[in-house]
């Protein structure tokens, strides 16, 4: 008698991406990675619906498909990364920023710090020490992506230049209370709250690498990154996007 597969979905906190040699899933509720190995992937991607969707560039993709442990299903299982009510499947990615925003013009022509970006920033600053030390990335974004949606007049009403401006007094405002080294997601969420401050809506992506393993988080405005060097953030693969590009 043929019995079917049962179906699981990845849960609504659950990011995942595949990558050359396999996939990760991001679960925000602990912030914690989980490697998948890429004989799984086939699987995989036939038993999850809302699984996300592969390119065929990907050498993962053509793998040779191997039955998935029922272990491993039990275990995604137990940690809430896999669901059985049904969920839809997530939009693909919007392609990464590749270019580098310079502020050094925006520091030349701006020498002191305005007292509106000084004090948007200390309310960021503040925010984001609050609610990232409990390390729970869910909370974190929602609330980053709240105050996104709640932009009245988003990128439409803002230009390059401005923007570049308000990065000059984000980068000395920063210079004396921390550094971003090590510190990516806690920098890229101060940020995009400042910038949400001044109606910029920006995007935040979070990314991982393999071979060693590597997450990294920075913030994008179309087509410019403007906490990292475009040639740095071609290292990672977007797992997980708040915000949009306009």
């Amino acid at each position: 008698m043929y019995n079917e597969v049962p179906s699981y979905f990845l849960a609504a906190h659950s990011y995942c991406c595949e990558v050359e040699d396999g996939a990760v899933i991001l679960d925000l509720l602990n912030g914690t990675y989980i490697g998948i190995d890429a004989d799984y992937l086939p699987d995989l991607r036939e038993r999850i619906p809302n699984w996300p969707e592969t390119s065929a560039a990907n050498p993962a993709s053509a793998c040779i498909s191997k039955r998935t442990d029922g272990n491993l299903i039990a275990d995604l299982l137990s940690r809430g990364v896999l669901v059985t009510q049904p969920l839809p499947r997530r939009p693909p990615f919007s392609p990464t920023a590749l270019v580098e925003l310079r502020s050094d013009a925006g520091l030349r022509n701006q020498p002191r710090v305005p007292f509106r970006d000084l004090t948007a920033f200390l309310f960021a600053w503040f925010d984001a020490r609050r609610r990232i030390g409990d390390k729970k990335l869910a909370a974190l974004l929602e609330h980053l992506d709240r105050g996104r949606r709640l932009i009245r007049h988003g990128n439409a009403a803002i230009t390059v230049d401005e923007v570049a401006k308000l990065m000059s007094s984000f980068l000395r405002t920063r210079l004396w209370l921390y550094t971003a080294a090590k510190h990516c997601l806690f920098d890229s969420a101060v940020l995009a709250s400042f910038l949400t401050r001044h109606e910029v809506a920006c995007t935040l992506v979070i990314g991982v690498s393999t071979k060693p393993f590597a997450a990294h988080a920075w913030i994008e405005f179309g087509p410019y990154v403007l906490n990292d060097t475009a040639e740095h953030i071609q290292l990672f693969k977007p797992i997980l996007q708040i915000g949009h590009h306009p």
